[in-house]
Parts: C-alpha cells; structure tokens; sequence
C-alpha cells in the first residue's frame, strides 16, 4: 500500500519557490500597479522611503557578521593567505573607484559654467 505525499501547504509552497521569480513577479505587479493608480500613489510614499532606509540599514550588520562568521570559520594559516588577497582585492578596487570618478569627473566637468550667487564678503554677527 503506497502513501500518498501529505499536500503542502501554501506557506511552505510560498518557502520553496525561488527568490528570483518572487521579485520578478513582485517587479511586474508594482509596475502594473503603478501604471494604474499613477500619481494617487505618492500617499503611501513614506513607507517606500522606510523600507528602503530600513533595508539600507540592516545591510552593513549582515556584510559584518557574515565577515565574522567566515573569518571564524576558517584556520588560522588560511585566513593570513586569505586576509592577504582580501586587502590587495581591496586596495585594487578602491583604486579603480578612484580612478573611475576622476575620469567621470574629467569628462562631464560638474559644475562647469556655474556661479555662486552671494560671493560676497563674510562679516561676523555681532
């Protein structure tokens, strides 16, 4: 006598889907959304903006904790070599950054053609 698998439940179905269509179809709907209601929606605006400060902010916790964990996780001999490769990666990144943004900054010359209204002298308050 064979047994049928018990059926999932929707919770554990909504668990076992991939992430990536999640956000896929999360994209599609709040662009349909959006296209639809238009403008009306700026009411709810102050909850985007939190959700976005809150996600910008549990980022830097996770990064670090992962750091840890990782560094905790490996020997003492392999986390010298790997400590090693992660300073240089390091240091070759920032460099580029730097140099990316001063290219940047060369080619399309912010601030070009702009004055300062209020040049004038600065007397203290007295």
């Amino acid at each position: 006598m064979s047994e049928e698998p018990a059926q999932k439940s929707l919770f554990r179905q909504y668990l076992e889907f991939p992430v990536i269509y999640k956000i896929l179809i999360a994209l599609i709907l709040g662009a349909i959304v959006g296209a639809i209601v238009g403008d009306k929606i700026t009411v709810i605006k102050p909850l985007g903006d939190l959700f976005i400060r809150l996600l910008k902010m549990i980022v830097m916790p996770i990064v670090l904790a992962s750091l840890v964990v990782g560094a905790a996780s490996i020997s003492p001999a392999k986390l010298g070599k790997v400590g090693v490769k992660i300073i240089i990666y390091y240091l070759i990144t920032s460099a580029f950054a730097v140099l990316f943004g001063l290219l940047m900054a060369n080619v399309f010359k912010p601030g070009l053609g702009l004055e300062l209204a209020g040049t004038g002298e600065i007397t203290p308050k007295t």
